[in-house]
């Protein structure tokens, strides 16, 4: 993990004084490296090399890119294995139903549109069954 992180500083000094030959070296010898997804991320080495594939040297362009595409299959296959271990202890509901309820937002009642029509008419209700009247106000209106 010191080597990769060393490298990763001689890269960004590289980097930094645009020094295209020190990318090419520094690219090479991470190519040769064998990393780790944890080292990977924990170095942050993926940032860097990612940024150099729009350089404009050819070379560095190239070598890049193939370092980005080989760590995304390292990357990935934590998750690939994540993947099948959900599958394998996952409920009996099955995953497609599981995805749709998630997805599936749920419902409100509609809100009610107009003037109040339904809330005065509730009201008059009320107050008819309780025996009230309107001047008396024994109901509070709103």
């Amino acid at each position: 993990m010191e080597d990769l992180k060393a490298e990763k500083k001689k890269l960004d000094k590289a980097v930094d004084a645009n020094n295209a030959e020190g990318m090419l070296k520094s690219l090479q010898t991470l190519s040769k490296a064998k990393i780790t997804f944890e080292q990977i991320r924990d170095s942050k080495v993926g940032k860097t090399v990612g940024k150099l594939r729009k350089h404009s040297d050819k070379e560095i362009q190239e070598l890049s890119s193939r370092l980005v595409s080989e760590w995304k299959k390292i990357v990935e296959a934590p998750k690939e294995s994540d993947d099948k271990k959900r599958k394998t202890d996952s409920p009996s509901t099955p995953i497609k139903k599981q995805k749709k309820e998630e997805e599936e937002p749920k419902r409100r009642p509609p809100r009610s549109t107009g003037d109040g029509d339904v809330r005065a008419k509730t009201r008059e209700l009320l107050q008819s069954a309780l025996g009230a009247k309107k001047e008396q106000g024994i109901l509070p209106r709103n």
